[in-house]
């Protein structure tokens, strides 16, 4: 027969339950704040239970309240020390708030704890260690990633990266190129070649990369349009004028990111063009960028 006791626990297990259900569905929703409060409810009804306050980790990692996050996925480690997540969870926090040997140690600690490689834990580790300016180090662990997962283009990026803050920019093309040759339609890999390229004074192949990095992004032509819109409790009429960017779909207007990067690219060639001694070419890209600074 089952006791009153065993009862009551049972209920506050399936209450728990269904707060942490309730969380995790606002959590999906992207209302993290609200997904706290539900998995507070799941907490004070089971309070040994780890997940949970991982789980609210999450949510304050979602709103860059990093502190609070490290706090809770603490809390986390100390009901669970063996699961490998909730260290590299809390190193990502480290990591933004620049405690870089926190992070180290945390990764440290997921790798020691997990059952089988995972080469994420190795990539933050060695941007911890450039972070440091501790770089041999860090082209261990970016060598380690690269040596377990060959094909995976970031790896080759983060490498040359670290290649490219040294000076080393034979070696950071040579891992440029690896990246471009498995992926070739990332804008990226193309620009980062083309700087390098520059730093070695090789002109004509940094234009190369610039013109192909310019090629895999959308064309941007700006077109500035006279709107005049009646503005409440005026009588008056007011030009107003906005851009529209033709050749981009709705998303990518709202990106200002990509505007960013487009206005990047421009910038470089313009100057590798003036390397050249093409200077008409260099004032038309400084014209371009003069079009794009109306994009807001």
């Amino acid at each position: 027969m089952v006791s009153m006791k065993e009862l009551k626990g049972l209920s506050e297990e399936v209450r728990s339950k269904e707060y942490e259900d309730t969380a995790d569905a606002l959590y999906e929703a992207g209302n993290y704040l609200e997904a706290i409060e539900e998995y507070r409810k799941s907490i004070e009804l089971d309070p040994s239970y780890a997940e949970n306050y991982y789980k609210v980790g999450k949510c304050y990692y979602k709103v860059a309240n990093y502190k609070e996050a490290i706090r809770e996925y603490t809390s986390a480690i100390n009901l669970c020390p063996l699961e490998e997540e909730y260290y590299y969870s809390r190193a990502l926090c480290y990591l933004e708030i620049k405690e870089y040997n926190l992070v180290i140690e945390d990764i440290t600690e997921a790798i020691e704890v997990s059952r089988e490689v995972d080469v994420k834990y190795y990539i933050i580790k060695a941007e911890a260690y450039s972070k440091l300016y501790k770089y041999e180090e860090a082209k261990r662990y970016y060598d380690i990633a690269i040596y377990n997962e060959y094909t995976n283009e970031d790896h080759y990026v983060s490498r040359g990266d670290y290649y490219h803050k040294i000076g080393n920019h034979e070696k950071a093309i040579k891992d440029y190129s690896k990246a471009v040759y498995l992926d070739s339609r990332d804008s990226e890999n193309y620009y980062k070649r083309a700087v390098s390229h520059v730093s070695l004074g090789n002109y004509l192949e940094a234009l190369e990369d610039m013109n192909k990095a310019i090629e895999l992004l959308p064309k941007a032509e700006v077109h500035k349009i006279q709107l005049k819109r009646p503005l409440k409790k005026r009588k008056s009429r007011t030009p107003k004028t906005v851009c529209r960017v033709i050749g981009f779909n709705q998303e990518t207007q709202k990106d200002n990111t990509i505007i960013q990067m487009i206005k990047k690219y421009y910038s470089h060639r313009s100057v590798i063009y003036r390397y050249l001694d093409r200077s008409e070419e260099a004032l038309k890209d400084l014209n371009k960028l003069t079009e794009l600074e109306s994009i807001k």
